[in-house]
């Protein structure tokens, strides 16, 4: 981003994760809020002044804030049958993105965008998208297998989980830590997943009930970050995971 600055670019910025020091620039427009009941679509949508909300609730359902996308569907007046569409779409599209490696995907994000973009309603790109029967059918199989798994920690207020070194757990990590969240809405949640790489990658939620301190845990750690409700580290050596399984432990207790 200061590269860009600093060749005369006007850039507008958004995000609702950690993004540490803003630089400071005329050429700079950043809206960035990281409070746990918001998302960038919906940071964006406040900005076009509700031009494409549809397409904002969707992607609010795939960064698992259900609860307000529910309620900006009841503002949209949409029946339950619409909301459902939304909300599995938004989940799939959510699903696609989750991977070491551009081959762990169903489809690369980039096509994906381009089979989708020429819908102005998303309740058309779930009807009529074959991308999303494809991701559909993933997500099941996917799922399914994460839902066999036992957790190897399992409190009140905490539960840690280890996936395998497989493609279908590296789709699945993130939303199916969504998943557990929901289910679950008093624990905090971490999944250790194999990046296939010979490190792993660390998902974390934080309660719904309390959907803080998920960023800041994983800040501790080289290539962590994410935003109040769900974070998630990058690369960790196999070095590290006792002490991270202990300091998450203390962290959530």
């Amino acid at each position: 981003m200061d590269r860009l600055i600093s060749v005369g670019a006007h850039i507008t910025y958004f995000d609702h994760h950690y993004a540490g020091q803003v630089p400071q620039s005329s050429n700079l427009e950043a809206l960035i809020d990281e409070s746990p009941d918001t998302c960038t679509s919906l940071l964006v949508d406040r900005y076009l002044n509700g031009q494409h909300s549809l397409w904002a609730i969707t992607a609010a359902f795939g960064d698992n804030l259900v609860q307000i996308a529910e309620q900006r569907c009841v503002m949209a007046r949409l029946n339950s049958i619409d909301t459902q569409k939304l909300r599995q779409l938004g989940e799939l599209i959510n699903y696609n993105g989750y991977g070491t490696q551009i081959d762990d995907l169903h489809f690369h994000p980039a096509k994906l965008y381009q089979a989708l973009k020429r819908f102005q309603d998303p309740r058309e790109a779930y009807d009529q998208a074959p991308e999303i029967t494809t991701l559909a059918t993933g997500y099941t199989e996917d799922i399914e297998h994460a839902k066999a798994m036992i957790a190897e920690i399992v409190t009140s207020t905490a539960a840690i989980y280890r996936l395998p070194d497989t493609a279908w757990a590296r789709r699945a990590v993130g939303v199916w830590a969504n998943d557990l969240s929901q289910d679950f809405p008093a624990r905090a949640h971490l999944i250790i997943c194999p990046d296939g790489e010979g490190s792993y990658t660390i998902s974390v939620r934080a309660a719904k009930e309390h959907p803080y301190g998920a960023s800041t845990f994983c800040r501790r750690y080289p290539g962590g970050g994410g935003r109040e409700a769900a974070a998630g580290i990058n690369n960790l050596p196999e070095s590290s995971l006792a002490e991270l399984i202990e300091a998450f432990e203390l962290a959530f207790k």
